[in-house]
């Protein structure tokens, strides 16, 4: 079986993007490098370093923790020199200019992607894909995620608290002291968890029946260019409608409980999901010996995907 990541330097990405930098603007961008942190935790690092709310940095994807990333994350323009000065275990910041606002998710293009495969027998090697399935990799999913989520739309939020204390948040000191003051009110000690990491739990859940359906569709030969990534305004049409219809009588919710009145913002309205993707500017190089794998290959690859789309899971499927 194949290794990924069997160190960060083995896992190498870097955003696509469309901005150009400014001379001037309400923001400074920087390129931030991180490894041993995925984005979140990197962004809350710098919040409490500075002192500053999560609101004011701006960033356009999340990337993993296992991982040398490169991505573009803004500031306001009063805070530039103080990133500049910043000094971050295992990140650093790289000024790239300014802009006229904060970067947002539809900042982002796609990705590039510098991958070692390892562990390899010499007879195992990557296929040449053009386009893959559009699944969500075992990042999106982390420690509990889908079943945070799960419980979140459920309004279990008792249960969902003690999941996201099980998965060791850097937040669980907070939500104890809270919870030893506010006894019961695990509501209140969700609000305490940034909104974009809370909203993380609800996208992972919708993932988790999106590629349970894909599957599906893969198994029993039903094409579909889109399926729905489930939310309270999902409307069922077709095979695929009722596909999704089953699958939530199946795990017992309906759409209207993507509606979450206690916490609105985490209310989802749903949207569709490509089920294949291209896979461009793919170069596999020769297999060489594994220097971390005795007696194994390893092989190097680079491509490009769309924004959202999972480089685990291509490499994935190029080696089924």
């Amino acid at each position: 079986m194949y290794t990924l990541k069997q160190q960060p330097e083995d896992f190498q990405v870097r955003e696509i993007t469309h901005l150009m930098p400014h001379e001037e603007g309400s923001h400074a961008l920087f390129w931030m490098t991180k490894k041993f942190l995925n984005t979140e935790d990197a962004l809350q690092k710098i919040c409490y370093t500075l002192k500053i709310p999560r609101k004011y940095l701006g960033v356009a994807g999340n990337k993993d923790r296992t991982a040398v990333t490169q991505q573009l994350i803004s500031v306001p323009s009063a805070l530039k020199e103080r990133l500049e000065k910043l000094q971050l275990t295992n990140t650093r910041f790289e000024f790239y200019g300014y802009s006229d606002g904060p970067i947002s998710l539809g900042d982002l293009l796609g990705n590039q992607f510098k991958i070692i495969i390892r562990n390899l027998n010499p007879w195992e090697k990557p296929k040449a894909l053009s386009k893959i399935v559009n699944a969500f990799g075992e990042q999106r999913f982390s420690t509990h995620n889908s079943e945070i989520g799960k419980e979140l739309i459920q309004k279990k939020f008792k249960q969902a608290v003690f999941l996201i204390q099980e998965s060791k948040s850097l937040l669980n000191d907070k939500i104890v002291l809270y919870l030893k003051k506010h006894r019961q009110d695990f509501v209140g000690s969700l609000r305490l968890i940034p909104k974009k990491l809370l909203k993380l739990y609800v996208h992972s859940y919708q993932a988790k029946l999106f590629n349970e359906l894909a599957q599906y569709c893969l198994e029993h030969k039903i094409c579909a260019e889109t399926l729905p990534l489930i939310g309270f305004a999902t409307e069922f049409k077709g095979k695929i409608g009722e596909l999704a219809q089953k699958k939530l009588k199946d795990e017992k919710i309906t759409t209207r409980d993507f509606i979450i009145r206690e916490i609105p913002e985490l209310s989802s309205e749903g949207t569709s999901r490509e089920l294949h993707v291209e896979l461009s500017d793919l170069y596999l190089h020769p297999m060489e010996n594994d220097e971390l794998n005795l007696h194994k290959k390893k092989v190097v690859v680079e491509f490009r995907l769309p924004k959202g789309s999972y480089a685990t899971e291509a490499v994935r499927q190029m080696m089924n």
